[in-house]
Order: C-alpha cells, then sequence, then structure tokens
C-alpha cells in the first residue's frame, strides 16, 4: 500500500511540475500584436503584456524574426522605406517609450533588412544637435530663444535653485512622427524645475548607420 501511495505521489508531482513548465512556457511566449506596416510585411509584438506596456518586444519581418529589450507603452508606428538611399528599404520603428510626472519621450530605431539590428536615435544625440541649433538668453524677466530665423520671447518659470539657466533640455519631451515625407521629431524645450519654454520640430535623417536632424524649427512659446 505504502508503495502505491508513493508512486501515486510522484506521479502527481511530476503532472505538478509539467504543468508548471507548460504555464510558464505559455506566459513566455504570450504575446500581442501591437503594430504591423500597412503592407502586412512587418509585425510588431508585445511580450509579457502588463496594463499598459510590454516586458519586451518581438519583431517579425518576413521569415525572419528577433526579440528586443523594448518596453512599448502604446502608440507604436511601423514604416519601411529606404532612408539611406542604399537602394533597399530599412525598417523605422517608434513608440512611447517613457511616460510620467513631466516626462513622456519616444524613441527611434531604424533596422536593416539583413541582421535585423536596430539603431537607436539616442537622446544625447537629438540633445546636441538641438543645441547646436537653438540659442537663448536672458531677458528682463523672461527668456529669449531663437533657431536663427525665429525668435520667441516668454516668461521665464525655471527657479535657479533647480540648476539655473545654462541648458534647455530637449528629450525629456519628444515624439516621433511619420508621414509620407518620412520621419519628423516634436520636442518640448525645459529648463530643469521650471516647465516648458518652447516647441520645436525638426526632419530626422538617416545615413551611415548615423541619424542627422535638419529643418529645426520653433514653434512659439507653450501655452
Amino acid at each position: 500500500m505504502k508503495k502505491i501511495l508513493a508512486a501515486a505521489l510522484v506521479l502527481a508531482m511530476t503532472l505538478f511540475l509539467f504543468a508548471c513548465d507548460k504555464s510558464s512556457e505559455t506566459t513566455a511566449t504570450a504575446r500581442e500584436l501591437l503594430a504591423q506596416d500597412p503592407a502586412g510585411q512587418v509585425s510588431l509584438y508585445g511580450l509579457n503584456m502588463s496594463w499598459r506596456s510590454s516586458e519586451s518586444a518581438e519583431l517579425v519581418w518576413g521569415a525572419k524574426s528577433a526579440r528586443f529589450d523594448w518596453t512599448v507603452y502604446y502608440g507604436p508606428e511601423l514604416m519601411l522605406r529606404d532612408f539611406d538611399g542604399d537602394g533597399r528599404d530599412e525598417l523605422a520603428v517608434t513608440f512611447t517609450a517613457g511616460t510620467g510626472s513631466g516626462i513622456h519621450y519616444g524613441d527611434l530605431y531604424i533596422l536593416d533588412a539583413d541582421s535585423l539590428h536596430a539603431r537607436r536615435f539616442e537622446p544625447e544625440d537629438i540633445q546636441a544637435q538641438f543645441e547646436e541649433a537653438i540659442t537663448f538668453w536672458l531677458v528682463e524677466d523672461g527668456i529669449a530663444v531663437t533657431d536663427g530665423v525665429t525668435t520667441v520671447t516668454g516668461e521665464l518659470w525655471a527657479d535657479p535653485q533647480y540648476g539655473g539657466y545654462d541648458t534647455i533640455y530637449f528629450t525629456e519631451l519628444r515624439r516621433f512622427r511619420f508621414d509620407g515625407e518620412g520621419i519628423h521629431l516634436e520636442v518640448s524645450a525645459w529648463f530643469p524645475g521650471g516647465g516648458v519654454t518652447c516647441e520645436a520640430s525638426a526632419r530626422v535623417n538617416y545615413s551611415g548607420g548615423e541619424f542627422t536632424l535638419t529643418d529645426i524649427t520653433l514653434h512659439g512659446l507653450a501655452e
């Protein structure tokens, strides 16, 4: 009798462990379609979705697929286009990657068709290119900001205790947008602790594995 009970216990444990393994496997591979290009060639899936974001993502391009450590909140878009002029389409992927109090930023990646290697437009590069194109100075009771063509002035919201007025930040509030002309970047510029100062936009170009911004333009002070 004891042998029968022992055998039954072993069988029960084996079945339990098998069920746990299958459950883990199902959880690990659970995915939700987040975006697809208009032609249906490329699909982006969120893996292990929780509330409105994914723990990671899987991209399927024809017969190829790759997984990325991307936290996709919402708004993913895909665009196939020959961005670098080599005669072959690359894939542009954008999505909201971070959101919170005073922060809402999108990420942009360009992927090669052969390797599915993803190159990110790093925030440091975005900041540096805006800093090169846009200058600012203090005026009485406010600030003036210019892109070399348009100059806007307005109230200075920032408090010196948060770091003074050395830098305008262009990366905490950013959004990439796709249209028939390509990729556009929209940002809100702000001082630390002070709030939004002005809005700006730019065209995103990609060549030789590098991102560049052109047509950087101010759009006036935020209300």
